[in-house]
């Protein structure tokens, strides 16, 4: 009996050990930003830069950075950024990628702002930002404009952030109008030959709203061949999305090939964020509904063997609602050993408290040890609301060591969001 009890105590602190913890390391406030919902990204020194969709009055969402602990304190925010909502931009999109260059620029975009009225009777179409960092410690950041959407044959809406390519040039996609109608478009900007100069903006493809695609979402994910990947939320050949690549030809044209069309119900679609890729040239997605249960999916394209030969579709895993995960959002992360991690906004516990089935999940899906076998979800944390997380919106960052950290629109006291740690 006593070897027993011994047995079942090393069981239950080994389990204990395994277990993941997750603390909330920074509260937003009114007038610091609300409802963080962009993704994450560190420079060299540890910092971590982001965006909130809203702010205090005129509500038009902030730039941050947070700096990690210095002798004991704890993480602290800075504003680098607060739009106006007017010429200026106004609200970074949800799930949107800032991009950094050597300089420390930082660049993004708004789906708001600008100039004029918008499709909608939207203040203005979007715009293209770069943030440049003061010339002193301490000093204001400036906002330069580069581009600003004119609706039409132009688009309008930028819901990505941009990726940043050789020689300064950006690459991204509007969800909005073009030259076919209100389908989206991906687009590039270049810098100009000279400093000061404008930017100029060219289309490379405008969705038809067919078996293309329509209404682009996400980042763009760029591959070593100068090729682009991305999602669409509608459109393909069943209308329930898509995913595509944009490459281009020798002749400079750009051409799209939709590598998967979703089905709808029971299996994945309609996908609300960009792609992820593993060292084997994989891609990798999240729907937030559809799959047996329609609580979400996590999905992966396979390259084919030869050029020219179709992607393969297969579905991972499926949400099942509280106590699992509900409405996957942001493409995942990998560690070394290719397991995938991600966040859903809903599913997990205290139903009675969050909405949409409960406050969210932090997961874990570790690939199969034969090839063929089925994939593994674990839970690692469940949030709780109230002081804790709730609702988390985006991808989570993944450091060398280990930790996760991520956003989340809800919780942290005031609901006003929250950014938070999980180490597995």
């Amino acid at each position: 009996m006593r070897m027993v009890t011994l047995i079942l105590a090393s069981l239950i602190t080994g389990c204990a050990a395994m277990a993941a913890t997750e603390t909330v390391l920074y509260k937003f406030q009114g007038n610091q930003g609300v409802l963080p919902a962009g993704r994450l990204i560190a420079d060299a020194s540890g910092k971590i830069y982001g965006v909130t969709e809203l702010s205090g009055p005129p509500g038009c969402g902030t730039v941050f950075q947070l700096i990690p602990p210095a002798g004991g304190a704890g993480w602290t925010a800075t504003t680098l950024y607060e739009f106006q909502g007017g010429a200026d931009g106004c609200s970074p999109g949800n799930d949107i990628l800032l991009a950094m260059d050597a300089s420390s620029n930082l660049y993004g975009t708004t789906r708001g702002g600008g100039v004029g009225m918008c499709v909608g009777n939207y203040t203005g179409c979007g715009t293209v930002f770069q943030l440049v960092p003061p010339a002193q410690a301490g000093g204001a950041w400036t906002e330069n404009i580069l581009y600003r959407f004119a609706s039409g044959i132009d688009g309008a809406f930028p819901n990505g952030g941009v990726i940043l390519g050789l020689n300064g040039v950006l690459y991204s996609t509007t969800s909005d109008t073009g030259d076919s109608g209100h389908y989206g478009t991906a687009f590039v900007l270049k810098p100009p030959a000279i400093a000061g100069g404008a930017w100029t903006k060219t289309t490379l493809y405008t969705f038809t709203g067919g078996a293309d695609g329509s209404e682009p979402n996400g980042n763009l994910l760029p591959d070593r061949n100068g090729n682009f990947f991305g999602t669409t939320i509608a459109g393909g050949t069943n209308a329930r999305g898509a995913v595509f690549e944009l490459s281009q030809a020798q002749s400079g044209l750009w051409t799209e090939t939709v590598l998967y069309s979703f089905l709808g119900l029971p299996d994945a679609h309609n996908p609300v964020s960009g792609l992820a890729r593993d060292k084997a040239g994989n891609l990798y997605g999240v729907t937030s509904v559809g799959g047996p249960t329609d609580h979400g999916a996590i999905y992966e394209l396979t390259p084919p063997a030869q050029v020219g030969g179709a992607w393969t579709y297969a579905e991972l895993y499926g949400f099942r609602g509280a106590p699992d995960g509900d409405l996957p959002i942001g493409p995942p992360v990998f560690d070394a050993l290719g397991n995938v991690y991600g966040t859903t906004a809903a599913g997990g516990t205290n139903t009675n408290i969050c909405r949409f089935n409960g406050c969210g999940t932090v997961y874990k899906l570790a690939p199969p040890a034969q090839t063929g076998g089925a994939w593994k979800e674990t839970v690692l944390y469940r949030f709780l609301g109230n002081n804790d997380t709730s609702d988390p919106q985006t991808s989570l960052l993944r450091t060398n060591s280990g930790t996760l950290y991520g956003t989340a629109v809800g919780g942290g006291g005031a609901s006003s969001g929250s950014f938070f740690s999980v180490h597995p």
